[in-house]
């Protein structure tokens, strides 16, 4: 999968060991806080994210067919 630099995207493996690999051109910096997307978990809190997690597979489970 290729995507415009610059665009909001997440993938979740619907089977288990899915290894995902993202590549991005360098030199590395790591992300500030600002820069994650305000509508999603912040992921420190396993709980809302598996939260988060289930809702997506089920809207798009629902609303893709």
């Amino acid at each position: 999968m290729d995507l415009k630099a610059g665009e909001w995207h997440m993938l979740i493996p619907l089977i288990e060991n899915t290894v995902i690999y993202e590549v991005k051109p360098g030199p590395f910096d790591p992300l500030a806080p600002e820069d994650f997307a305000s509508w999603a978990p912040d992921g420190s809190n396993i709980d809302d994210a598996n939260n988060y997690k289930e809702m997506l597979i089920n809207y798009f489970a629902t609303n893709t067919k």
